[in-house]
This record gives C-alpha cells, sequence and structure tokens, in this order.
C-alpha cells in the first residue's frame, strides 16, 4: 500500500480544512504535546538553576565564615598578645611618667602646699629613680600597700588625683573581647 504525499498546492486551489479532519486533530495533539514537554523541559531547567545557585550562595557563605574566623583567631592572638605580654610591660613606665609629669606641674604651679605621693610600696624605689633629678623637698612619699602595683594617689592643698592603670588595663581587657570574639549578625 503506497501513501500518496500531498504537497502544498500554490495553484490557487487549497484543500479545506475540513477536507482531511484527522489531519487537524493529529496536529493539535502533536502541538499540545509539543507545548508539554517544552514546558517540563524548562521547568526542570529552571530547577537546575535554583539548585546551582542556591549551591553557588551556600559556598560563598562558607567561604567568607571560613575567612572570618581565620581572621578572627589571627586578630585574637595579636590582640591576646599585646594584652598579655607587651601592655604589662609598659605600665610601669608609664605610671612613673605620667606621675612624673603630674609632680612637675603641681610644683610649677604651687610650690608652697605640701605634697603627699602614695604609692605601692614595691614602687617607691624605682619611682625615685625616675625623679631623683627634681626638688623633692614638699614632696611625701608614703608606701600604700592598698594600692594596686600600678596605681599612685597624689594630694596637695586639698586636690587629690588618682591614678589607676591596672585599673586602665583591665577595661582594656574587657572591651577588647570585642576584637576577639566578634559578634555574628544575622543577613
Amino acid at each position: 500500500m503506497v501513501s500518496s504525499l500531498s504537497l502544498e498546492s500554490f495553484d490557487g486551489q487549497h484543500l479545506s480544512q475540513t477536507e482531511h479532519p484527522e489531519n487537524i486533530a493529529t496536529y493539535d495533539e502533536g502541538f499540545r504535546d509539543g507545548q508539554e514537554a517544552a514546558n517540563l523541559a524548562h521547568q526542570s531547567e529552571q530547577s537546575q538553576l535554583r539548585a546551582k545557585v542556591a549551591e553557588s550562595l551556600v559556598d560563598g557563605m562558607f567561604g567568607y565564615e571560613e575567612a572570618q574566623s581565620h581572621f578572627s583567631n589571627g586578630t585574637a592572638n595579636y590582640v591576646t598578645a599585646i594584652l598579655e605580654q607587651v601592655l604589662p610591660e609598659l605600665l610601669a613606665p608609664a605610671l612613673n611618667l605620667k606621675v612624673r609629669q603630674l609632680l612637675q606641674d603641681a610644683i610649677e604651679r604651687d610650690s608652697t602646699h605640701p605634697f603627699v605621693l602614695r604609692l605601692p610600696p614595691n614602687q617607691i624605689d624605682v619611682f625615685q629613680a625616675v625623679i631623683s633629678d627634681l626638688d623633692l623637698s614638699e614632696v611625701v612619699i608614703e608606701a600604700d600597700p592598698a594600692l594596686t602595683e600600678h596605681a599612685a594617689f597624689f594630694m596637695c592643698g586639698g586636690h587629690e588625683t588618682s591614678i589607676d592603670f591596672d585599673a586602665l588595663h583591665e577595661a582594656i581587657k574587657h572591651h577588647s573581647k570585642i576584637l576577639i570574639t566578634p559578634a555574628k549578625e544575622a543577613s
């Protein structure tokens, strides 16, 4: 059985659509099937793209958190070393310089009143070496065991000044915890 192939005629005589209704039904079914297949392929492609974007975002977040953790650990080690090793070594010289400056200013301003300087007992000899070139005739240096190692108390003519570098050191250590353990913020 040979099927005949009908080609489009350009001679002006067209076949009407009603002459071959089975062709129209087959065409409509094929068109619908093609549309459904295209929609399914498009949905599948969109799902794959969403999955790839989500995976990239998760990978990016892991990379950011890993970098932040590495940076925080390095910063924490650096800050801890400064707080525990460098800063304590600077406290005694800084205290001696501050008290010396305080004494010099007070002597220049008013030498009519006696000056009383209270220091921790273990710091008196060290401090006296620092101020050996000053005229200390009006200065009374007293040992005060209640003071911390890097503290001083200065009195002159009713004015009192307290210096506590140990408390300052503790405050710096307390506030430096922000640098050591940064808070995570939700985004």
